[in-house]
């Protein structure tokens, strides 16, 4: 090797190492951001070239150039990526649960005086003390009044809202749908700038490869979904089944709603029909089983509508047992009569009107 062969192998050492030391201190630098893979530099040996040999002219020797960057590549285990979006899934769905149900508990205010329950109480404890003295004064019953007022008061203003707050979690889960296309469509992108940038193999595509993976990340604590790399590194996402990323085409999923007429959970009856989200791919119907989706379908569908219809089968019960009774009862006002005669069942004048939690009054 000449003088300046020489010169050149220590040049390419040196920019090798000084590459390498900038992959280094890129690391370095993003220590903190979550999104980022590390990088290392692969070395590899440039291409040697022939020196003649006097003893061995046909099987010439070969003598060494140097050095250079092969590649760069990230540490990057898919195995570990797919356990981390797996546990997501659940992720997303529990902590939607969680913060929902403690808006359900506010609703009723079960922790406050104020409860269902605690009226309740007030009001039945006020008839008890109209039975104990009816011929007193009017302030026992003006008690009992103004407690089944407060009751029912309280019965309308839940019943009202639980159905805003199931309409909130319609919204949401319009929302989060958005959501999962718009994050549909910037992986799609992502997979055909990565195409691009990589059809070169001496390329990669690291930091691109980076923000699309916590894009899917994401989409993954959003909505259960299967992600698998072809050998031209695009990712391509399904939905149980279906596609909604394939390679640089995404589509959308799309919902509707329909009447679900439900019939009896957990032994109460559902007279109350309502509203289900239907989801799809393409036309074909999707099922979601796990992720912030799965979440607020959970609070919304089964657990809102459940607590509704326990609170109409509450007010109906309230309404037909106490007006049963009333309805034998009379005031100290009425008088003996036709139609009117205390031996003939009472007055039949009903203490509760209305049908359900919405509309039950006094």
């Amino acid at each position: 090797m000449s003088t300046f062969g020489g010169i050149e192998l220590g040049k390419r050492a040196l920019q090798t190492q000084q590459k390498s030391l900038n992959i280094t201190g890129h690391n370095i630098a993003n220590a903190n951001n979550e999104k980022y893979s590390r990088q290392r530099a692969v070395q590899s040996a440039t291409d040697p070239y022939t020196l003649a040999s006097l003893y061995n002219p046909a099987g010439a020797g070969q003598v060494g150039t140097g050095v250079y960057i092969k590649s760069i590549m990230r540490m990057r285990d898919q195995f570990i990526d797919t356990r981390i979006r797996y546990e997501n899934q659940g992720y997303g769905e529990w902590s939607v649960r969680k913060e929902n149900l403690r808006q359900i508990e506010s609703i009723y205010n079960e922790l406050d005086n104020g409860g269902v329950k605690n009226n309740l109480d007030r009001f039945f404890q006020s008839f008890h003390d109209l039975v104990r003295d009816a011929e007193s004064s009017n302030s026992v019953r003006e008690s009992v009044i103004q407690n089944a007022i407060t009751l029912t008061t309280q019965l309308n203003h839940i019943d009202r809202s639980l159905m805003e707050f199931r309409d909130h979690l319609g919204s949401e889960i319009e929302y989060k749908v958005a959501e999962v296309n718009d994050l549909a469509k910037r992986i799609a992108a992502l997979n055909k700038q990565i195409k691009i940038i990589e059809s070169d193999p001496t390329k990669k595509a690291n930091d691109l490869a980076d923000e699309r993976d916590a894009l899917i990340d994401e989409l993954a604590k959003i909505v259960d979904i299967q992600v698998r790399f072809d050998s031209y590194n695009q990712a391509n996402i399904s939905l149980n089944g279906l596609g909604i990323v394939n390679g640089i085409t995404a589509n959308e999923l799309e919902y509707s709603l329909i009447a679900e007429d439900r019939t009896s959970i957990d032994g109460v009856l559902y007279e109350n029909v309502f509203d289900k989200y239907v989801f799809s791919v393409n036309g074909n119907q999707a099922r979601i089983d796990s992720g912030e989706i799965y979440g607020l379908i959970a609070v919304r569908e089964d657990i809102v509508d459940q607590k509704m219809n326990k609170l109409d089968l509450l007010a109906r019960t309230l309404i037909e047992e106490v007006n049963a009774v009333h309805r034998r009862g009379y005031g100290k006002k009425d008088l003996p009569g036709p139609g009117n005669d205390y031996e003939e069942g009472g007055v039949g004048r009903d203490f509760f009107l209305g049908t359900d939690a919405s509309n039950i009054k006094v």
